[in-house]
């Protein structure tokens, strides 16, 4: 992705410096120069603006490329908005001040820990095992998202039903409710639920990095006293105990969540005014 400082002016020297490298082609440049002229003037002409931000035709057909290898029907169309509106929320978060950058590092160890076989699958297969390409169209979209909806869930005036409802449950839990009771009938993590929200042991980045992060902060055995909040929603967590396995610290612990509703409208709504402008 390329940042333009002035639009109109950019285009037009692109557009200049294609016919200029045409013109060359066409005194005698041989085949294979050609081609590699063509695939460099992907990398530079743009096929969309966004806000100030350009999409090349080169960045266009590599998104196409990597979700035809997940999903052979996609459409060319489809590939040119999801990129359009990853970039969109990207600016966004970038125009919020959240710090997503810093983030990447630990949403890729995440990937690699949570499930490494698959990882390993995905990379080989859709990037062909270009780690700095599985980043740019995983990692980072990822790290974008889970900023932003850390930030909307942050709002507790948006997801007052959903906040009030973990507070409740919270202030039962502290007055003496079970636990696991509670998670059961009332967690919408179903899986930790049906174990009365237990986690079970777990290593470093095996977790949502947030919720590991909050988890380790202790004290262990007792339920923290305060609504936490993650990209999935609120959590009451309660940190158990630390352990070690082959050198390896281990954390255990239970949490149950509350899940808010309604990103998908607000992501809509706060990037309605992002200017597009499609050339493709």
């Amino acid at each position: 992705m390329i940042t333009f400082s002035n639009k109109k002016n950019q285009l037009v020297a692109a557009i200049v410096m294609f016919l200029v490298l045409v013109g060359l082609v066409s005194y005698g440049y041989n085949t294979s120069s050609a081609n590699v002229l063509a695939r460099g003037l992907k990398r530079i002409l743009p096929a969309a603006l966004v806000s100030g931000s350009a999409l090349s035709i080169y960045d266009i057909e590599e998104n196409l490329r990597i979700l035809k290898r997940l999903e052979p029907n996609v459409s060319g169309e489809f590939a040119y908005d999801s990129l359009i509106e990853r970039t969109k929320a990207k600016i966004l978060a970038s125009d919020l001040r959240l710090a997503w950058e810093d983030k990447i590092k630990y949403e890729e160890t995440f990937y690699i820990k949570s499930q490494p076989i698959e990882y390993d699958k995905l990379v080989a297969h859709a990037f062909s095992g270009d780690i700095n390409l599985f980043i740019k169209y995983v990692v980072e979209p990822s790290a974008v998202d889970a900023a932003l909806r850390i930030y909307f869930n942050s709002d507790y005036r948006i997801n007052k039903q959903a906040y009030d409802r973990a507070s409740g449950l919270l202030t039962d839990v502290l007055a003496g409710a079970d636990f696991a009771d509670t998670a059961k009938q009332h967690s919408d993590d179903k899986v930790s639920g049906q174990f009365g929200g237990d986690l079970g042991f777990f290593s470093d980045s095996e977790l949502l990095p947030e919720l590991q992060d909050q988890i380790g902060k202790g004290p262990m055995g007792e339920v923290q006293r305060g609504v936490f909040i993650s990209r999935l929603g609120y959590h009451i967590v309660w940190p158990l105990e630390t352990a070690e396995k082959d050198g390896q610290k281990l954390w255990h612990a239970k949490h149950i969540l509350i899940q808010t509703e309604g990103f998908e409208a607000w992501l809509d709504q706060n990037t309605a005014d992002i200017k597009v402008w499609k050339i493709q």
